[in-house]
């Protein structure tokens, strides 16, 4: 049986607080213009993901899951979250169908028109929270919310791998991850 050799190199040292704030210091403009709106997107996204599904059950389907609510209510809160799960189905799905035409768009019109377009498309979704009260108008609005999520999750990556020195690009990415 080979036996295992025992490492004789020195590894170097590797100090990832230093690096981070090193980056931080010397971040070039194009990444603080990628990682300002990604980070305001995902501070959106948070809230959509942790309230879409009480959203539906209590405001749109008008249930109520307390302890003390009529079986009525629990029915109806319980139906707006099953509504809620049919929603993510479709968000989900344009994500994963938007991922297959990103790059071309992106090819097309560039990388930065893709996310200023996205965002807005984003934003324009949780607007319409404010005004549309119909159920069923929820699945034209989480394609909207689940195209401009899939250029959030992969463009500002690809603009950061781009504008960033080789040797540093670990550091302004996980700068970046840092903003989810």
């Amino acid at each position: 049986a080979a036996r295992e050799e025992p490492l004789r190199d020195k590894v170097p040292k590797v100090q990832p607080f230093k690096r981070i704030f090193n980056a931080i210091k010397t971040a070039p403009k194009e990444f603080w213009r990628t990682a300002i709106p990604y980070l305001l997107a995902q501070m959106s996204l948070f809230q959509f993901n942790f309230y879409f599904s009480h959203f539906m059950g209590k405001v749109i389907f008008g249930g109520d899951n307390g302890i003390e609510a009529p079986e009525k209510e629990k029915e109806k809160y319980q139906n707006g979250l099953s509504w809620a799960m049919m929603c993510n189905i479709v968000r989900f799905g344009t994500q994963f169908l938007y991922g297959f035409i990103n790059t071309k768009i992106c090819e097309l019109i560039g990388m930065r028109a893709t996310s200023v377009i996205a965002y807005f498309v984003l934003a324009t979704g949780f607007l319409t929270f404010f005004w549309v009260n119909n159920h069923y108008a929820y699945i034209a609005i989480v394609i909207l919310v689940g195209s401009g999520y899939a250029v959030a999750m992969s463009v500002p990556y690809a603009i950061v791998s781009i504008v960033t020195p080789a040797e540093e690009k670990g550091a302004y990415l996980g700068l970046l991850m840092m903003c989810t």
